[in-house]
């Protein structure tokens, strides 16, 4: 166990050095990482309760919090927890397979996890799914042991860890919907008595939550509001199977929160509640799956065989830039991993009661996929549990090679070239990968204030991509911040022409229109912002600045009232602007 820790912690180690010298996007994280780190930031700062509905899963960005004052705010720290608890992860997965299985599974399951490459890329990268995989090992290792856990205190307490990972992976309520079926068949006179103290475990955290949400955004909402919009991307006409971002909402996380309730708005023509905005979504979902049975069925199987295809498609942005590296140190890559997991999974037959939840944690996985989308991010969750499965299908394979059943190594190996066969690795075009390059090199050189370089490499994208709005947006936002308002112009009238709901773009066209003179069309751009999103504060400060300029003290004031309103904690300094009004 001391050797799967040491192993896993000094790759972790290393390739976060060898990042650090050769990867040019090193301190260029993506819009995730970096949504999950502001989150973090603001909860750390005091915002513990916060001021909003939860539209994101909140358990990382806690966890991440209390990193963040644990280390001060030194991000070396954050990171190395990170990589401490990935190395964890391998001797939790050793745990688990030992307990199964045996002390060999065990030490190959270990150090298969901290060999693998995508498990050490999650691990540097600093997002949920390390956590995750930390909790769900966990739970699966407590329910393994469940015969040695007979006080109600502590399955209180496995319940109210289950309910705090729900928190983070909501498949885990899948995972719970299918462990009270096993138990109340296998448990039928004493189920209500074990499974209770579970229940009001886990309804804890997510009561406290959903009183939360009920405090600051007047909705009883158990976990967040996003559950709508992410049921409506996986199944409408245009789901692919993946996470494929609307064209309607911008590709951020903070997009992404205010734009789901704007179009929705928009759509329903009334406003709506947080929880009026999840069931708008749901709602857009149920319609296409009701109207169009057909096309939702090819969408189900699409979803099904992707759940069991390596496809560059679902992953990440910086693990799909660093797929060469991967190609070269991924000895274990998923295309295998998998269907060699199958084939342990139906060698194990003899120890199903220790292995089932096992499977219910891979089913679930499964079942979250098919209602929502795959991404590589969150299948990843259950690799520990399908190299436990692989590492024993190993040595079940040498054990059947030793006493000469040819017969089951024939099965084995036709299944695996079968799965090949049908589940063959899809590589994403280099012309596609090439776009993802240039448009975040343009965002490294932008931030080093090169401009002509960020301009240079947002074009190459868009000569990749005409039509994607995200690399005309940053386009012009360098045209823009180099001067060059006509050429800026120019672009945000190429986005709102594909999406006039872009209010990014809308608020920056006003912007450029204001510096080209043109303070008319300004106001009209920014009242159109306002119109969209009545609480913008940054259209409510160019409003009132634009008719204070004009000399319109009164629809300047008006406007000055409103953003201090919205933004008390800049009273001092609205009050002097004020006073500049007769």
């Amino acid at each position: 166990m001391g050797v799967v820790f040491v192993v896993a912690f000094v790759l972790r180690i290393t390739y976060w050095v060898w990042m650090r010298k050769h990867y040019f996007f090193y301190d260029h994280p993506s819009s995730d990482v970096l949504y999950y780190q502001e989150w973090a930031k603001e909860i750390s700062q005091g915002g513990w309760l916060g001021t909003k509905t939860f539209f994101g899963l909140p358990l990382y960005p806690y966890f991440l919090a209390v990193l963040d004052r644990l280390s001060l705010g030194h991000a070396a720290f954050v990171r190395l927890m990170h990589l401490f608890l990935g190395s964890l992860n391998c001797v939790l997965t050793y745990a688990v397979a030992g307990r199964i299985f045996s002390r060999r599974v065990a030490f190959l399951s270990g150090l298969l996890l901290a060999v693998n490459f995508v498990a050490i890329y999650y691990d540097w990268l600093m997002m949920p799914v390390t956590l995750i995989i930390s909790l769900s090992l966990i739970i699966i290792l407590s329910f393994v042991d469940s015969d040695k856990i007979s006080k109600r205190t502590e399955r209180f307490i496995l319940g109210f860890l289950i309910g705090l990972t729900a928190l983070g992976d909501g498949k885990i309520l899948v995972f719970l919907s299918l462990t009270f079926i096993y138990l109340f068949y296998r448990y039928r006179k004493g189920f209500i008595g074990i499974v209770l103290p579970l229940l009001i475990g886990v309804m804890l955290p997510l009561g406290f939550t959903g009183l939360r949400n009920k405090i600051v955004g007047g909705d009883w909402i158990w976990i967040s509001a996003q559950q709508g919009l992410s049921f409506y991307v996986g199944s409408n006409p245009k789901a692919t199977g993946l996470f494929d971002n609307p064209c309607f909402i911008r590709p951020t996380h903070q997009g992404q929160d205010e734009d789901q309730v704007m179009v929705a708005e928009i759509l329903a023509k009334r406003p709506l509640t947080p929880a009026g905005v999840s069931r708008f979504w749901h709602g857009q979902a149920l319609s296409f799956m009701k109207n169009q049975p057909r096309d939702y069925l090819r969408l189900f199987g699409k979803k099904f065989k992707l759940f069991f295809t390596e496809t560059e498609a679902a992953y990440e942005i910086d693990l799909l830039l660093q797929r060469d590296w991967k190609r070269l140190w991924d000895i274990n890559p998923f295309y295998l991993m998998c269907p060699l997991a199958l084939v342990g999974m139906a060698a194990a037959q003899r120890k199903r009661r220790q292995t089932i939840y096992l499977d219910f944690m891979i089913l679930s996985q499964l079942i979250f996929t098919l209602v929502f989308f795959l991404t590589h991010r969150h299948r990843t969750g259950i690799f520990p549990i399908l190299i436990i499965y692989e590492s024993f299908c190993v040595f079940w394979l040498a054990d059947q090679l030793r006493s000469k059943n040819f017969k089951r190594l024939s099965l084995a190996v036709g299944f695996f070239v079968l799965f090949l066969f049908a589940f063959r690795p899809q590589a994403m075009a280099a012309e596609e990968v090439a776009f993802y390059w240039w448009t975040k090199s343009g965002a490294v050189y932008e931030k080093r204030q090169d401009l002509s370089k960020a301009r240079e490499c947002y074009s190459k994208a868009l000569g990749i991509r005409p039509a994607d709005t995200n690399a005309m947006y940053n386009l012009a936002n360098a045209f823009a911040i180099d001067g060059d308002f006509a050429s800026a112009k120019e672009y945000y009238q190429k986005i709102l022409s594909l999406n006039p709901y872009q209010v990014d773009t809308l608020y920056n066209l006003g912007f450029v229109e204001e510096k080209m003179g043109a303070d008319e069309q300004s106001l009209a751009l920014y009242a159109h912002v306002l119109q969209l999103q009545p609480q913008s504060p940054d259209a409510l400060l160019r409003m009132a600045q634009v008719y204070q300029r004009q000399g319109n003290c009164g629809m300047a004031k008006r406007y000055y009232v409103q953003l201090m309103r919205l933004k008390p904690q800049f009273s001092k300094e609205i009050h002097q602007r004020l006073a500049q009004c007769p």
